[in-house]
């Protein structure tokens, strides 16, 4: 029993050592992997949250988009996957997938029989991210501040059907649309990447043109945060 005892102090003795070793070596992994990531994928998974977007005093909604909510439906929370092309030690491409839960449509009686929803309706949505990133290095250690302009789209699986009357108010004719809330923009960005962690702010200006009778930007802020699982 005295030599396990005395073995197992000696456990206790070396695991600080361990694990102190095991961090050095991942941050000379880390570093390398920055100085040699011209030309490599790197593959990457994130989280972020939209914040709801800046308001637009004024502008009037298209007759199918009073079944939802425009604020809600830009803002919430998003899981995401990634890949970061170096194009350049500093520079790189990135294409993302993200995906949201969001509801679609609510239920509404706006005008008795004339508009209505039957029900609420939740969806998948899905939105595509292709941008371009500047990196600059701020630290000894490898700590970098970066700059992120891009194109995404919005609301990819968002289609319904919208049924509408037209002609006689007594006898109308009923006329059926395919529709969607899919909308297409710009996205800027700037974060801070420490180690394999990166953390953004930055803006999504999508089409407001889905939503209401005059097409505008729809101003969405929201906060990221993402992880380097390594290179491909």
């Amino acid at each position: 029993m005295n030599n396990m005892f005395k073995c197992f102090l000696l456990i206790l003795f070396f695991i600080p050592f361990l694990l102190a070793s095991q961090t050095i070596e991942k941050k000379i992994e880390d570093k390398n992997i920055l100085e040699s990531r011209k030309k490599q994928l790197f593959f990457r998974l994130g989280s972020e949250f939209r914040i709801t977007p800046l308001p637009n005093d004024g502008a009037s909604l298209e007759n199918y988009a009073v079944f939802t909510n425009v604020d809600l439906l830009h803002s919430g929370p998003a899981l995401s996957y990634g890949l970061d092309f170096f194009l350049s030690k500093n520079l790189s491409l990135s294409l993302d997938h993200s995906f949201r839960y969001r509801t679609l449509l609510y239920d509404f009686n706006q005008l008795g029989e004339i508009l209505s929803a039957s029900k609420s309706q939740k969806e998948l949505l899905q939105g595509f991210h292709l941008s371009l990133t500047r990196y600059f290095k701020i630290s000894s250690k490898g700590d970098e501040i970066f700059f992120r302009i891009g194109i995404s789209s919005f609301n990819g699986g968002s289609d319904f059907v919208f049924v509408e009357p037209i002609g006689d108010i007594d006898d109308p004719l009923w006329i059926q649309s395919q529709l969607s809330f899919r909308n297409f923009g710009t996205n800027f960005a700037i974060g801070y990447r420490k180690s394999r962690v990166s953390v953004m702010a930055g803006l999504y200006l999508s089409s407001g043109g889905a939503f209401y009778t005059t097409s505008f930007r729809i101003v969405t802020p929201y906060i990221k945060f993402s992880y380097a699982l390594g290179k491909l």
